[in-house]
């Protein structure tokens, strides 16, 4: 048997949803770091956490004025965070398949996403 719904006026709901907060995790990534640092906004953290978390999914999500309709249609980037010594750093790279060279090259869409992005004029396109 599934678990009911959490009730909103539990204590452990959540108390707000800012959805500027949510919605910058599809924000458009124009560039890729190397070993930048990453600084805490609240507290410290922890000498003793040491390792590495990976993030698969979109980083450019619209090039020159035209904006993907799903987030999983923005090209691919994979994120890393490596936290060592109470310090946090932040590298990023594109994936670089042919389809995302021809439109870096191009600064445009030319294909079609899989999950409803059509590429401007129309539906009869080639498809990655």
């Amino acid at each position: 048997m599934s678990k009911p719904a959490l009730n909103p006026s539990s204590p452990k709901a959540p108390r707000h949803f800012d959805r500027h907060d949510w919605a910058s995790g599809y924000c458009n990534v124009e560039k890729e770091l190397n070993k930048a640092s990453i600084k805490p906004i609240k507290g410290n953290i922890p000498k003793e956490l040491s390792g590495c978390f990976y993030r698969n999914g979109p980083g450019r999500l619209e090039r020159n004025g035209s904006r993907v309709h799903h987030p999983f249609d923005g090209d691919g980037m994979i994120t890393a965070i490596r936290f060592q010594n109470g310090e946090a750093s932040l590298s990023n790279r594109f994936v670089r398949t042919k389809g995302w060279q021809e439109e870096e090259k191009a600064g445009k869409f030319i294909y079609r996403g899989v999950f409803g992005t059509q590429r401007p004029g129309g539906g009869n396109r080639k498809c990655l």
